[in-house]
């Protein structure tokens, strides 16, 4: 993603970016969450979920709608994708989308990102190949979030 930019161009851009460390189970992002910055991972795991209602049928929880006076409601957090050092997440709805679509956990103990505000990626980046890489990636693996949600949606 970088491999093609100058050292001078990666110093000024570096200002803008944070880190931050995420111990397991620990949320960078919810879904809903309004999109508002690009992540790097640096170190460790994360993946990116989404919750659905489970539809599934069980006797416990028929017997547990028996006798609940409300309807009892139980949602599954379904893995969408993993992402690991070097990755970038994040990035797929900062074209079109103003809401993230799916959560970001980390998985493994001391993972770590680097992220940049949304604003500040779109007014400073001017790398013309980093440009073209969002522009053909993102709907690319956006498409592959989509599908994926899809596919759990029928199995629950």
């Amino acid at each position: 993603m970088f491999s093609w930019w100058t050292a001078n161009s990666l110093t000024k851009i570096s200002y803008y970016f944070s880190e931050d460390t995420f111990n397991r189970k620990q949320y960078v992002y919810r879904e809903g969450d309004k999109t508002n910055r690009i992540y790097f991972c640096t170190a460790g795991e994360f993946r990116l979920t989404r919750k659905f209602v489970d539809n599934r049928n069980s006797s416990k929880k028929k017997l547990a709608a028996f006798f609940s006076p409300r309807p009892v409601v139980k949602h599954i957090e379904a893995d969408i994708l993993s992402i690991g050092p070097g990755e970038v997440f994040g990035e797929v709805e900062i074209n079109e989308l103003p809401e993230r679509i799916t959560s970001c956990v980390a998985m493994s103990n001391d993972a770590a990102a680097i992220s940049i505000p949304l604003a500040d990626w779109t007014r400073r980046i001017h790398n013309r190949r980093s440009k073209e890489y969002f522009k053909k990636e993102a709907p690319i693996r956006l498409q592959y979030i989509e599908d994926r949600i899809e596919e759990l949606a029928t199995f629950y």
